[in-house]
């Protein structure tokens, strides 16, 4: 009797759950649903009931409120890919008026100032001695003294060198003189003191990599003006030019690319200005920009065609 009591209200309180008040009626168990121990049941479940409809209908909206979230930040990424994409061109813009007024003002400019520079290659690293010193000493040597009076700053510069076995020293002075007659007076002495070096053949010459510049020939000698400290150093060599500012530096290092690529032999730094020529006899072109070297071709042969005119 009880178990059947037990299993009759369990499907009555499976009826009521399913709202199937009809079914209970034609089955004959109202009496049994009005149990007493049938109603606390009956009014858990109830209660479950309006709880999980609450939930429902929290969750229902907190999906609206992320959709709308959702859509928001969509929106406000849009703005920020919209803004990054003017950020990047007001960089793009901004970097071609920089390189505007390096190539219009600040080249021109650094070359003018660097006029009357020379640059001493292949200090070893380790060589103390006074910069000053040093310059005097080479300036002794090749027959034209160099007085401070004469010289406006001197400083260190260290350049990388992929090849470490070729030139294992690095270290280069750049002498800024007061005047350019003095820079080519210097120059011109060290190159006639090389020259008679190597017609007398008493000169220790060593390989150098070949350059574009055939107008000037760099010559390279043992230990111009620097003392022997050990028998080793003699083999160290150290040898002057004409100085190149960083920027021209770099620029010449673009056009000598360019050269290479349309086979233009002449390329050579004058009073740091670059020039090249396709011939001998062919006038020099200044490059003052590596946007010149595409009109090298047409200006050749604008040249070409008036010596045959």
């Amino acid at each position: 009797m009880t178990r059947s009591l037990f299993v009759s209200s369990v499907f009555v309180v499976c009826l009521r759950v399913w709202n199937c008040g009809a079914y209970i009626e034609d089955y004959g168990l109202l009496a049994v649903s009005d149990s007493p121990k049938i109603s606390p049941a009956m009014d858990a479940i109830k209660a479950l009931n309006d709880l999980m409809a609450v939930y429902r209908k929290n969750i229902t909206l907190d999906n609206a409120t992320i959709v709308d979230h959702l859509k928001k930040f969509d929106a406000k990424l849009s703005l920020l890919e919209i803004k990054s994409n003017n950020l990047w061109q007001m960089k793009v813009e901004l970097k071609k008026d920089m390189d505007w007024w390096i190539h219009q003002f600040i080249m021109p400019a650094q070359a003018d100032y660097d006029v009357a520079s020379v640059d001493i290659f292949n200090i070893p690293d380790e060589f103390h001695e006074d910069a000053l010193n040093i310059v005097m000493n080479i300036g002794n040597q090749i027959g034209y003294p160099v007085s401070p009076k004469m010289i406006r700053d001197i400083y260190s510069e260290t350049l990388r060198r992929k090849n470490t076995n070729e030139f294992p020293w690095s270290k280069t002075l750049v002498v800024r003189f007061r005047k350019v007659t003095y820079k080519w007076e210097f120059l011109r002495a060290y190159r006639k003191f090389i020259t008679i070096l190597i017609n007398a053949g008493s000169a220790e010459r060593r390989k150098i990599p070949k350059r574009h510049n055939h107008i000037q020939v760099q010559h390279v000698v043992s230990h111009v003006g620097m003392r022997d400290k050990t028998p080793n150093e003699r083999y160290r060599y150290i040898f002057l030019d004409d100085h190149i500012g960083p920027f021209v530096r770099r620029l010449y290092r673009q056009v000598s690319k360019h050269c290479e690529a349309h086979s233009i032999p002449y390329l050579w730094v004058n009073n740091s200005k670059i020039y090249v020529r396709k011939k001998k006899s062919d006038p020099a072109i200044r490059i003052k920009k590596l946007s010149h070297m595409h009109m090298i071709k047409s200006l050749f042969k604008k040249y070409t065609k008036h010596r045959e005119d």
